[in-house]
């Protein structure tokens, strides 16, 4: 979690730096109102899930995706349903360490441009992992050593990917 973590925060963080300008604050406040609450609620419950909840959980969100009814209107734009996201994906990444696909279902019905649920999603990410990833160093912090070259190649691989990405899709 912690490695996924790190890797993870700089891959969506320099995609926030890329999609800077496309953000609707509106929508990204709404929807980190909810993180905190899962925060806590994990904190006090000093949440930290066994490997097989985790896949459990990773492999159910294509199925829980695709079983929701089609007249629910989860529109980032509405403020209820940002609020919720921030919720589940919280959840999502607390509990399986990732919510892309939690995140996704939430942009499907949504009028916003490409650019701009790019953007949204990178804050998201970025805030989700970075909690993520403070919560679990702290329990990990004394178990899990790795050299500070594998930490750097990551976070290089990440912002690097990322960059090249972006170039090659403007084509």
């Amino acid at each position: 979690m912690v490695l996924h973590g790190i890797a993870q925060s700089f891959s969506n963080g320099s995609r926030v730096w890329l999609y800077r300008w496309h953000n609707k604050w509106r929508v990204l406040i709404r929807c980190g109102l909810g993180s905190p609450i899962v925060l806590l609620l994990s904190i006090w419950l000093t949440l930290v899930p066994n490997k097989a909840l985790i896949f459990i959980v990773i492999g159910s969100f294509p199925f829980l995706a695709m079983a929701l009814p089609t007249n629910i209107k989860l529109d980032m734009l509405r403020t209820f349903v940002a609020f919720l996201s921030g919720i589940l994906v919280t959840l999502a990444q607390m509990l399986a360490g990732t919510s892309g696909l939690v995140l996704d279902v939430f942009y499907v019905k949504s009028s916003l441009t490409l650019h701009e649920i790019l953007g949204a999603k990178a804050i998201i990410q970025t805030i989700g992992h970075m909690i993520k990833l403070s919560y679990y160093a702290y329990f990990f912090s004394l178990s899990i050593t790795l050299r500070v070259s594998v930490y750097t190649g990551i976070i290089i691989a990440a912002i690097a990917g990322n960059a090249i990405g972006k170039q090659q899709w403007r084509g």
